[in-house]
């Protein structure tokens, strides 16, 4: 591939809706790029290797064997809304490079290494070159792993899962390695172009220091405070602001304060305090004299107290150094090779703000070494706080529906968790949102593999029966890598419609050959993994399937992967799960006719405390084969057997007796309806109104994802109705929008969620009303008529997960039809 048809593969990954780039560690968004890198190494047959630090090293050969290497490379993280070039220039000039040398019939003599550093930029734990750092050790592994981001979220808590956390640190093997290190980078100013050359070469690298200002003064009121009688700390700060200028520019180096935290922040209050950082860059003895002179400035008895200045972290400057053979001073050893340094080109000094750093790493973690083509292993899910990725925010609302469709609400978050909710005027700083602002919905059913089937199975005809051979066809080519795929791309397309919460009914355990993972929860793990790329909550419903009918017969081809051999070994499978913030590890049967009725007791005390769902009566022929084993329905059999109650929702739910439908009112059964699959597969249209008017709770899921619109599911549930029972209103609004958010969010443990309302998980989706299906719509009537393609934005426990139609992971379709289009 060519350095263009790389750079148009990176180009949405992690776009903001500013035009810059939010490429932050340990996120969706991160794993995205990790796999490209993967993929182009893969495709280049070099072999990836991650370090203890989650570094990720391509390579041409084995650099143990004939090394130390060749490495090129940078990172492909962000600052806050960065810029395309920093970073990614250099990792794929890198690959650009290797193709050009290949092209010409040329091979390096060592082993050349492509680096893709993390955490380059610090954005989100405030440390940069983080993966560095811990390679190298110059970053202590404990206070890594405690750093925090602006949510509370430890770097430890969101390495968890991810690589052996308390194996984090210096790696020397990796070190080891590093021979000769050359980065492209993209200059930060105008030295190139104010001489006309295209390319410099670094000579010497600035040191680079942060300090922090703390300014005191006198909290008073704006409007009745003298001027004669105020302590203004703001006065100290700009004073301090004009000197750090001055003073950099009399010695030749460069100073900033670019960060500011002011108390009470009030436009209307005199400040009682300022803390302002200096970042300062030069030669050390210059920025010495800068810092004072700064120091001095800010500490003048007519403007302010200085308390400190705090130097944050120091690094000595020096020359770069005449390199012998293999790019190595002489003399030197590891102790200098791990330290791979960058140049600023052309000048002895210079600011680049990268300078002086080790390269750091970005985002997720690997183990030891991965081979040419692998997984990136263990992706676990981000561990963090409630909300993680949300602090204290507000969004004001055109309308939200609270019990009913209100005007002008303003909702304030603090955690992920809505903290006040009150009619009132936007304030500044609030975050808008248009058209009418729905709870989070709740896709309380979803086979995410089946998004594979979608517009490949109907034009043929067919039953329930053969489609379920074209299922087990799909169900046969998957393995974790591809699951991750496909199951990322499918959530990330759920939260486009606007779903903030996922119920996954999983039975895809094992390898499709036989045997067992080395992770025996492998496919689990890319589930929790792709719903927390995907921005969403996850519930896990693994589910135990055991039989090929009711009769007990043994499971064939494809359905050996679906067994753990019993209840007991499939219990304590799933008890090795670990349990993560945004996950709910439930428990599934798959159906009457797959788990023998002498192991459903086990699977129901397992479950005992978790949400339990069970695929019920949703053909004829299940319905029959189950009677003609037990002598009983399979919803008699699932309640004598323990399996229904006020944790459990049965799906489908389409073939009752009358007797079955009493049964699930007088156990405290929920039921979740999935209009399109059941329409789809000619499945029937199940007794709904009937279970609601006994008191049965409902929900909805997108099961086979037919449609990736559970508005449309609602939607189609009232459709159903209204054609079997020759009514219209058979489902109100109110109680579609229910079933969509409040009742799915219960029947997945998640009863904090699904409502606009204190204390409830700060999960909204605003729904245009000027669309062309919504437009004139009284706001009441919107569930009726919304479809996925009117959702705009999207929020998560307080975080922006799609804004303005589109998903932080960008090409949602592309994504899908690489997932599909690998499994064909």
């Amino acid at each position: 591939m060519t350095f263009t048809g790389m750079w148009a593969e990176l180009a949405e990954v992690g776009r903001a809706s500013t035009g810059g780039y939010r490429r932050f560690a340990w996120t969706g968004t991160d794993a995205v790029l990790r796999e490209w890198f993967t993929g182009q190494a893969a495709a280049r047959g070099m072999d990836v290797v991650g370090d203890r630090a989650g570094n990720l090293w391509a390579w041409t050969a084995d650099p143990d064997a004939h090394g130390p290497g060749l490495v090129l490379g940078s990172h492909l993280d962000s600052v806050p809304d960065g810029g395309a070039f920093d970073g990614p220039l250099g990792v794929v000039s890198a690959f650009a490079a290797l193709d050009l040398l290949r092209a010409a019939g040329q091979a390096p003599a060592r082993p050349l290494g492509i680096a893709c550093f993390g955490d380059e930029e610090g954005a989100r734990f405030g440390v940069a070159c983080a993966g560095s750092k811990l390679l190298t050790g110059a970053l202590d592994a404990d206070r890594a792993r405690a750093l925090t981001d602006a949510d509370g979220t430890s770097m430890g808590e969101a390495m968890r899962g991810s690589l052996d956390v308390d194996a984090v640190g210096r790696d020397d093997e990796t070190i080891a390695r590093i021979g000769t290190f050359v980065e492209l980078h993209v200059e930060q100013g105008r030295a190139l172009v104010d001489t006309g050359a295209a390319v410099g070469v670094a000579s010497s690298i600035w040191s680079h220091g942060r300090w922090r200002l703390d300014l005191r003064g006198r909290a008073d009121h704006a409007g009745t405070t003298r001027m004669a009688d105020r302590d203004d700390p703001m006065l100290a700060l700009a004073a301090a602001v004009q000197e750090a200028r001055a003073a950099a520019e009399r010695a030749g180096t460069v100073a900033t304060i670019g960060k500011l935290a002011v108390a009470p922040n009030g436009v209307n209050a005199i400040p009682s305090s300022v803390t302002a950082w200096l970042d300062a860059r030069g030669d050390e003895a210059d920025v010495r004299a800068v810092v004072a002179e700064v120091g001095a400035a800010a500490g003048s008895p007519r403007r302010g107290v200085l308390d400190r200045a705090d130097r944050l972290r120091r690094r000595a400057a020096g020359p770069a150094g005449r390199r012998a053979r293999h790019g190595r001073r002489p003399g030197a050893g590891a102790a200098d090779r791990r330290r791979p340094r960058r140049r600023h080109p052309r000048r002895r000094r210079g600011a680049d703000r990268d300078a002086v750093r080790p390269q750091p790493d970005r985002g997720l973690a690997l183990p030891r070494r991965t081979r040419r083509g692998g997984r990136l292993p263990g992706r676990g899910r981000r561990a963090g706080a409630r909300g993680a990725g949300a602090g204290v925010s507000s969004f004001w609302c055109a309308s939200a529906w609270l019990d009913a469709p209100t005007d002008g609400v303003r909702v304030t978050t603090a955690g992920g968790v809505i903290t006040s909710v009150e009619v009132a005027a936007a304030r500044p700083g609030d975050e808008r949102l248009g058209g009418l602002v729905l709870p989070g919905l709740a896709d309380a059913h979803s086979h995410a593999f089946h998004r594979a089937l979608r517009g490949r199975t109907g034009g043929e005809g067919g039953s329930f029966w053969t489609w379920r051979e074209q299922m087990y066809a799909v169900a046969a080519r998957l393995d974790p890598d591809s699951y991750l795929a496909l199951a990322r791309a499918t959530y990330a397309e759920l939260a486009l419609a606007g779903v903030t919460c996922v119920g996954e009914f999983s039975y895809l355990h094992h390898p499709a050959g036989g045997g067992r993972y080395a992770d025996p929860n492998a496919m689990s793990e890319a589930l929790v993994q792709a719903a927390a790329d995907a921005g969403v909550r996850l519930t896990l419903l693994d589910t135990c399937y055991l039989a090929g009918g009711p009769d007990g017969a043994p499971l064939q081809g494809v359905q050996q992967r679906f067994s753990d051999g019993d209840a007991d070994a499939w219990a304590a499978r799933v008890a090795a799960l670990p349990a993560r913030e945004g996950l709910r590890i439930g428990a599934a049967v798959h159906s009457a006719r797959a788990v023998p009725a002498d192991q459903l007791a086990t699977v129901a005390a397992a479950a005992q405390g978790r949400p339990l769902h069970v695929h019920l009566s949703e053909q004829p022929a299940e319905n029959e084969a189950v009677l003609a084993a037990t002598s009983r329905t399979p919803t008699a059999l699932l309640a004598e057997h323990g399996v229904l109650g006020p944790d459990t929702i049965a799906v489908h739910a389409v073939h009752l007796t009358d007797d079955d439908v009493a049964t699930l009112a007088a156990t405290g059964t929920g039921v979740c309806a999935c209009p399109s699959t059941e329409a789809d597969l000619a499945d029937g249209i199940g007794p709904f109104r009937r279970l609601a008017d006994a008191g049965v709770p409902l929900c909805l899921g997108s099961d086979q994802h037919v449609r990736g619109d559970l508005l449309g599911e609602a939607q189609a549930l009232e459709a159903g109705q209204r054609l079997a029972g020759g009514e219209r209103g058979c489902f109100p609004p109110a109680a579609l929008v229910t079933a969509l958010t409040s009742a799915g969010h219960r029947a997945l443990g998640w009863p904090d969620a699904g409502r606009i309302a204190v204390g409830q998980r700060a999960d909204l989706v605003a729904v245009r009303r000027d669309s062309v299906r919504t437009a004139g719509c009284a706001p009441g009537e919107l569930p009726l008529v919304a479809a996925a393609a009117d959702v705009t934005t999207v929020v998560v426990g307080g975080r922006v997960v799609v804004a303005e139609g589109r998903h932080v992971l960008g090409d949602v379709g592309a994504l899908l039809a690489a997932a599909i289009g690998a499994l064909r």
